[in-house]
């Protein structure tokens, strides 16, 4: 499956959707963090409410960019941990890829952060299993601010470096921001929820990625590759496409 967004009565972009065996290039990057930072990570991704975590259908890769958004937020650097294969998270669900927020601890184990599968890390083991692959599967990563882009921006970063810490993670294109929140807005009421709380989880999501876009422009973690000539606006004009 694939989904048309239109992210600005200007721009359409065009990105894969979960359920979409595409390539990604291949990496050893990891974000490594302190146990303090993972901690306070863990409790970061716990506290989100304004994603659709329960529509797993489609849209990780937007989950997956807004998780390290809240990260980043909080100068916590992360990864986006990939696995490639015929998934089949449940029986009536399947994928060609699924995507997550990946944190290294310095010496220590690897976690991902899903809670469209669990509200706690899990281990990669335990991540995997959760996505059950029905046969071969492959892993990739790349840094948690690149978008997954069929146009191959994170080729332009040397991805096969870890990332060592916060200042080392790359930005995030106010596009990417623009595109997530669209995915995001226009799912939220395919949840099984009444119309009311859609109405306010959608208000929350627009909120909140203005705060979000503030506190990375302040990190020196945005980058406004011409989108929106207004960064903190990025998420209400893709919302306001969305419901067009």
């Amino acid at each position: 499956m694939r989904i048309s967004l239109a992210l600005l009565a200007t721009t359409s972009l065009f990105f894969g959707a979960c359920g979409e065996n595409q390539s990604v290039e291949n990496s050893q990057s990891k974000a490594l963090v302190t146990e303090a930072q993972a901690g306070r990570a863990f409790e970061i991704v716990k506290a989100i409410d304004y994603i659709p975590f329960t529509y797993i259908v489609d849209g990780c890769y937007a989950r997956s960019l807004y998780m390290s958004m809240e990260l980043a937020a909080k100068e916590i650097p992360s990864s986006a941990y990939y696995i490639f294969g015929y998934l089949q998270p449940t029986e009536s669900v399947s994928w060609g890829y699924h995507v997550a927020p990946a944190l290294k601890i310095k010496g220590g184990e690897s976690w991902i952060l899903d809670p469209a599968f669990e509200n706690e890390p899990l281990s990669l083991a335990a991540w995997q299993a959760k996505n059950n692959p029905q046969g071969d599967f492959q892993n990739d990563l790349k840094a948690g601010s690149a978008y997954f882009d069929p146009t191959g921006r994170t080729s332009e970063f040397n991805m096969n470096n870890m990332v060592q810490n916060f200042e080392e993670m790359p930005t995030f294109l106010t596009s990417d921001i623009a595109s997530a929140c669209t995915v995001m807005y226009q799912y939220i009421p395919l949840q099984k929820q009444t119309p009311s709380q859609s109405n306010a989880q959608r208000a929350k999501l627009v909120a909140r990625t203005v705060k979000l876009v503030d506190a990375l422009q302040n990190n020196g973690k945005l980058e406004n590759d011409g989108v929106n000539s207004d960064a903190n606006s990025v998420c209400r004009n893709a919302a306001v496409s969305a419901s067009r």
